[in-house]
């Protein structure tokens, strides 16, 4: 598979480092001695199942994450993004440009949508909750928080949206597309921010459920257009490792 990741990924802008290993253990160590700038999986571990990969990664990294799956295993592809996959890919690719752009377009999302106009990058703040979609980061009484960049946008669409309802199909449209049945994946990225944020499914403060609609941010939401960015390069994705050690992908 690292064969694959290098071919698809040859880019005359960004030297691309790509780190492979052969069991779950063993690239969940890579992970975390040397976090790497997106990671490659394949649901076939010896060692580990793909949601326990995905859900240990997740648990010390923010690191996106790519799934490629088997041809026809809509399951398997329903599982990977609910346990935080960022994307999923049937292996091997019809084509390894569609593979290519896939990844490139996660990178974009989690550099900061720096593509996006100065109207979209303004910081929606609600209360203790600060979220910057410019730098993509997010907090809550002043302390960061973790997010992976799927929860980070279903947050900012309800932010961003405050008092609209939205419904399930416009989140499938607007984070995973018209290739994928998310109308179960949204309820569960719903559940998995209302425990970090510590909203009440009853007594809501933030994230309100409009039965068989979808859901509503209530919050009142103040806007704020910070000052314009530095361009954000792919180098910029994480915390730095040391120079000899710079990667932007490590299939675990």
């Amino acid at each position: 598979m690292a064969k694959t990741i290098s071919a698809c990924m040859q880019n005359p802008w960004v030297k691309v480092i790509v780190d492979s290993a052969l069991t779950a253990e063993e690239g969940l160590q890579k992970a975390g001695q040397n976090p790497p700038h997106f990671v490659v999986m394949r649901p076939d571990f010896t060692d580990a199942s793909l949601a326990r990969a995905i859900g240990e990664l997740k648990s010390f990294s923010s690191t996106p994450i790519l799934v490629l799956g088997y041809h026809g295993s809509a399951a398997e592809e329903i599982d990977a993004l609910a346990e935080g996959a960022d994307e999923f890919v049937s292996f091997p690719p019809r084509d390894l440009k569609v593979l290519e752009i896939r990844i490139w377009n996660v990178l974009r999302t989690r550099a900061g949508m720096f593509l996006q106009p100065v109207e979209e990058m303004a910081a929606l703040t609600s209360g203790e909750l600060m979220l910057n979609p410019g730098a993509c980061e997010i907090s809550l009484n002043t302390k960061r928080m973790q997010l992976t960049p799927t929860e980070f946008r279903v947050l900012y669409l309800l932010m961003r949206n405050r008092g609209n309802v939205l419904s399930h199909q416009f989140f499938g449209d607007s984070i995973w597309g018209d290739e994928v049945d998310s109308s179960g994946l949204v309820k569960k990225y719903i559940q998995k921010l209302r425990r970090k944020l510590g909203d009440d499914v009853e007594e809501p403060r933030w994230i309100d459920t409009v039965p068989r609609v979808g859901y509503r941010f209530v919050g009142p939401v103040v806007r704020a257009i910070p000052p314009m960015p530095p361009l954000a390069t792919f180098e910029d994705l994480t915390e730095d490792p040391p120079p000899d050690q710079r990667s932007l992908m490590a299939p675990v």
